[in-house]
């Protein structure tokens, strides 16, 4: 593919509905965030079982996409991205028409495997459509879009419980739902050729699965995405109790730094997209993990010497977060390069993997310290320096090659 012709890879409109077809997923499981306390009062249950409804919508879009991704190999990406779209629309509806816990529930997983397919699908769309540098800006711009969904989704979440109940939320998050899959139908063609695509018989798509992971420069950068993932969530798993416990600040004041760090994660992928002409994409990576070790390391320096505040710790916490932006992009670009022939299954495994290390993360930091700072220090330093190693090896990996 020639640079002018990549250009024109990717249309504005075609990215614009891939974002809100692909935002579907952390957008959703943050919209309903304050009014979890009014659902568990309304259906008669237990907040700590009211809270299981976001552990099986993530638990939905982590298989969903080991799934979907595997299919979307198959029988191509438009048709996949329209249904998924249409699932997380009846989903929601279901959801905000619920009576009991277990409807609700049930539900939720649906909605996970539905938003499961506007994550891998689209992805997969930049990966047909662009190579080298201008995959880096995609994905990028693609990251940028999707992470403003745990930006947003607490506030809309609140300013439609200003119409109504929580019901109403779900209803929201339906029309926002119809209003991807119309974007999708009417900007997304299929990118698949017929010739590329690959068998769905379940032994294939294991083997394939198999061949994919035994890439070197793939598990690499793969493996630095899911190590930044834990990172990132042993992050959001700590930070309200962070802020809140140990900081002793007011929920306000939490809820405008998480923003805030939101934005310099968003603020880094747009720049990413930026520089993806001028630097190679392991560079940008290795840069935006220098970022997150040294703010690791200060942190860290802080906790250890009893002198954190309210200021030296956001300010480390915002750069840790907005070094992602510097990772995920570029990250994504090197680990399908040399997989493209199988790049939706390539993909899901990107980001099913990415959950699993989220789950794990954010369960380890509560078993490594009663303290929230220190078990995020003891979960996030290991995730960092791991995404360093093997980001550093795929590094060695690219320029040892002829």
């Amino acid at each position: 593919m020639t640079e002018s012709a990549s250009r024109r890879a990717i249309p504005v409109t075609t990215l614009f509905a891939l974002g809100i077809i692909g935002i579907l997923g952390p957008f959703g499981t943050d919209i309903y965030l304050p009014a979890l306390p009014q659902m568990a009062a309304d259906l008669g249950t237990s907040e700590s079982n009211i809270r299981l409804t976001l552990s099986l919508y993530t638990l939905g879009m982590a298989t969903g996409q080991l799934v979907i991704g595997a299919l979307s190999d198959r029988f191509g990406r438009r048709r996949l991205m329209i249904s998924g779209g249409l699932v997380v629309a009846i989903a929601a509806l279901s959801a905000s028409k619920a009576e009991n816990l277990s409807t609700l529930l049930l539900s939720c997983v649906v909605l996970g495997i539905g938003s499961a397919a506007g994550l891998v699908t689209g992805r997969a769309v930049i990966a047909d459509k662009t190579t080298g540098s201008q995959a880096t800006k995609y994905f990028s711009l693609l990251q940028m879009v999707v992470s403003l969904g745990p930006i947003i989704g607490p506030v809309a979440g609140a300013i439609l419980l200003g119409f109504g109940d929580w019901r109403t939320i779900f209803a929201g998050l339906s029309v926002f739902a119809v209003a991807g899959v119309l974007g999708a139908m009417m900007f997304v063609p299929e990118t698949l050729s017929p010739q590329a695509r690959q068998s769905a018989h379940p032994f294939k798509v294991i083997a394939l699965m198999s061949e994919v992971l035994r890439n070197r420069q793939y598990l690499l950068f793969a493996a630095t995405m899911w190590l930044g993932f834990g990172m990132l969530f042993a992050y959001i798993s700590t930070s309200s109790f962070i802020f809140q416990s140990t900081l002793g600040v007011s929920s306000q004041i939490y809820a405008a730094d998480f923003a805030l760090n939101g934005v310099g994660l968003v603020g880094a992928s747009l720049l990413t997209s930026r520089l993806a002409h001028r630097f190679a994409p392991e560079r940008i990576i290795l840069f935006g993990l220098t970022l997150q070790g040294l703010s690791m390391v200060s942190l860290i320096f802080l906790t250890s010497t009893n002198t954190v505040n309210l200021w030296t710790v956001a300010v480390c916490l915002f750069l840790l977060a907005t070094s992602m932006g510097f990772v995920f992009g570029p990250s994504t670009s090197l680990a399908i390069a040399p997989v493209r022939y199988a790049s939706g299954t390539a993909l899901a495994m990107v980001g099913s993997f990415q959950f699993v290390s989220a789950g794990i993360a954010s369960s380890l930091t509560a078993l490594a310290s009663p303290q929230p700072l220190v078990g995020f220090l003891m979960v996030g330093s290991i995730a960092t320096a791991g995404a360093v190693a093997t980001a550093t090896a795929g590094y060695r990996f690219l320029h040892s090659r002829p």
